[in-house]
């Protein structure tokens, strides 16, 4: 879990979450909710009373970056000759976000990015 300034959260907010979780008296499922295609982006109405909104995470991420940074003064940067980068993405979820923001929108070399692949276990040994 990480904070609102994207760093890992204190113990005692995990600690919190832990405790909260040990008062979970039940939970429910619903089996009969009907499939939703989440590869595709849309809007589904369930038996006209349930909205489900399904979005390209991607490009909502781009959006937010895009307002807080100049993509285009770090385009810039990029291209320069003299400028290079290692982006890790250490085996998580991060990689495809890293792929469509540092190569597709920036115009970074796909070679930057190391380990950018979701993995389960992060490419650790079992």
């Amino acid at each position: 879990f990480n904070c609102e300034n994207g760093g890992p959260a204190p113990e005692k907010v995990t600690e919190g979450i832990f405790a909260n979780t040990k008062t979970i008296k039940e939970y429910k499922i619903c089996n009969a909710f009907p499939d939703i295609d989440i590869k595709t982006t849309g809007c589904y109405m369930v038996e006209g009373k349930i909205r489900v909104d399904v979005f390209n995470c991607t490009d909502d991420h781009v959006a937010l970056l895009s307002k807080v940074f100049d993509f285009g003064a770090i385009k810039k940067l990029i291209a320069r000759e003299d400028f290079t980068f290692v982006y890790d993405s250490m085996n998580g979820v991060q990689g495809p976000y890293a792929k469509r923001v540092m190569v597709d929108e920036l115009g970074a070399d796909p070679k930057c990015l190391m380990n950018a692949i979701p993995l389960e276990d992060f490419g650790g040994h079992s």
